[in-house]
């Protein structure tokens, strides 16, 4: 029966990589930015009505064409309108849509046409049937809880497709504070998710051991075969190897500690590189783009690299990472006013390659006139999706400065 069960699980997985799934090819992030895949090469669209500090999420159909999108507070359907809105006070991290990992969607059933938007600690159901198409709630209220039992819940959010090839694995964090050990006790709650909802959670006890600082903060990332997860804290990052058909973290492969304000994280498509961001905030400090080495040298150690860094540049922070659909790594920058560095997304155009070789460009892809946030699009997908060829290429060169974006402006920036 053991036996079956595994074989089962490589069958699913080996079926869910025969489809391409164009569900990832729509990005909306940051400040009114749309970014498209469809095409053959990344494209910035008119933007949509959208402001994201860190939290955003968007999701297409199979071929391609947006449906939904949402920061975490307000949903939206594919003409950029509000089709369900949480109501939050000012000092709430919610109001800046300030949370890491906020928001991600996962699809339904594809006969139920419904889709799972998973908030920390809360979920809601659109159903795209509703309003000639465009899509609604599913049910009022809009928003539930994700579990009841639960609390001291982090930023971190992520999905992994189940090993049976049609569910999910939701993983998010959570933190309590130990006064005998002064220090947190890091919970890992994988819930199970079908087309009804939430069925059983698993939880998994991280070794977390290193600085405290903003633990709740930073990035969760999965490798795109789902093997694998890393975990970035404020001063320690942490990978363990992961089991889609039991929810279980399964053994810690890396340890990294003694560095500080990190943030970002993404694997490269094999999964041999995590790359990581340490950010500097407000008003000036250092920015380094990571990358760490999984896979253990013949000293059994972990090489570490910095592929960039950017010391004392003023207001000026790296943030979110995100494997894009053509195997590439693009990153956000953020800092008031618009320059050219906030302006663009940053690239890892060869996430695979060692080193420099790595081909970072901190002027990949030009945004149209806009710019960017600390965020970058929760994935909404399956990693272990079989993407098809993207080229992306950079768009028009931009000027180094622009006093205003060409696009009208929407919403408002957080204080620093």
């Amino acid at each position: 029966m053991r036996l079956f069960f595994v074989l089962s699980c490589w069958i699913f997985l080996s079926m869910d990589q025969v489809f391409a799934q164009p569900q990832n090819h729509n990005w909306n992030f940051g400040g009114d930015i749309w970014l498209a895949f469809n095409s053959g090469e990344a494209e910035i669209c008119e933007p949509l009505e959208f402001w994201s500090w860190e939290a955003g999420a968007s999701i297409s159909d199979r071929d391609g064409s947006l449906l939904i999108y949402t920061n975490g507070v307000e949903v939206y359907n594919k003409h950029g309108e509000v089709i369900s809105e949480i109501e939050v006070s000012a000092d709430d991290s919610l109001y800046y849509k300030s949370l890491t990992q906020g928001v991600l969607i996962l699809p339904g059933t594809l006969e139920s046409g419904k889709y799972s938007i998973i908030g920390i600690s809360r979920y809601a159901v659109v159903d795209m049937s509703l309003d000639s198409g465009n899509g609604g709630m599913f049910d009022f209220p809009a928003w539930k809880p994700l579990d009841l039992a639960a609390s001291g819940f982090g930023e971190k959010n992520i999905a992994i497709r189940h090993g049976n090839g049609r569910d999910w694995w939701v993983v998010q964090s959570m933190h309590t504070y130990n006064l005998a050990t002064q220090n947190w006790d890091t919970l890992l709650v994988c819930y199970f998710f079908d087309s009804e909802g939430v069925r059983k959670r698993v939880d998994n006890t991280i070794n977390f051991r290193g600085s405290v600082g903003s633990l709740p903060a930073g990035e969760m990332t999965v490798s795109h075969d789902g093997s694998k997860i890393a975990l970035v804290f404020y001063g320690s990052v942490l990978v363990y190897s992961f089991n889609r058909c039991t929810g279980e973290f399964v053994e810690e492969l890396c340890y990294i500690d003694s560095l500080d304000k990190l943030y970002g994280a993404a694997f490269s498509k094999s999964g041999r590189y995590l790359y990581f961001t340490q950010t500097s905030g407000y008003p000036a400090g250092s920015n380094i783009l990571y990358q760490l080495d999984v896979q253990k040298n013949q000293y059994g150690e972990n090489e570490i690299q910095k592929i960039y860094e950017r010391d004392n540049y003023i207001n000026y922070s790296i943030g979110q990472l995100e494997l894009g659909p053509d195997d590439r790594i693009y990153i956000a920058t953020y800092g008031p006013g618009f320059f050219a560095l906030n302006m663009n997304l940053a690239v890892v155009r060869y996430p695979d390659l060692p080193g420099i070789m790595c081909g970072f460009d901190t002027l990949g892809v030009w945004l149209g006139g806009n710019r960017s946030s600390m965020a970058s699009p929760t994935p909404s997908t399956t990693p272990l999706a079989l993407w098809s060829a993207v080229n992306v290429t950079r768009l028009a060169a931009p000027p180094p400065f622009l006093p205003k974006p060409p696009f009208p402006r929407r919403g408002k920036l957080p204080p620093p």
